[in-house]
């Protein structure tokens, strides 16, 4: 199993989605879902451009509701084999992972590559508490 630390470093692992993203650098995994628990989207690249970009996505934002606003989190990768076919095998197949784990709402065109196993972010209904 690929290690990944989830969420912003020294923060919470879930963030609002409409908060500023232009200090997160790296590429890695996103996933946008809401405090009941749903994921909606699930995805990887350039993290600030990708998360920006959802910001401004109909898709994504009509899944906002008062009850259920949209969280982000993110794992930059780090620590994997860096020549260039090897990292982007690895990086599709941790996303192929979490879209066939977390189900996402809006179904994308997931890389169609042998997943790779990775620990979960934690549910966004318990961001800012203890998991029971």
């Amino acid at each position: 199993m690929v290690r990944l630390d989830w969420g912003h470093p020294g923060g919470d692992v879930w963030r609002p989605l409409d908060m500023d993203f232009s200090d997160v650098a790296g590429t890695g995994v996103y996933v946008v879902g809401q405090t009941t628990g749903e994921t909606v989207v699930v995805g990887q690249g350039v993290l600030k451009d990708r998360l920006s970009a959802l910001q401004k996505d109909g898709r994504v934002l009509c899944r906002a509701s008062p009850g259920a606003p949209l969280l982000a989190t993110w794992a930059i990768i780090q620590g994997l084999n860096q020549t260039k076919m090897l990292y982007a095998t690895q990086l599709d197949g941790i996303e192929r992972y979490l879209a066939l784990t977390l189900k996402p709402l809006i179904e994308g065109s997931h890389p169609d590559v042998a997943p790779i196993p990775v620990p979960l972010p934690m549910e966004p209904s318990f961001a800012g508490e203890t998991p029971p």
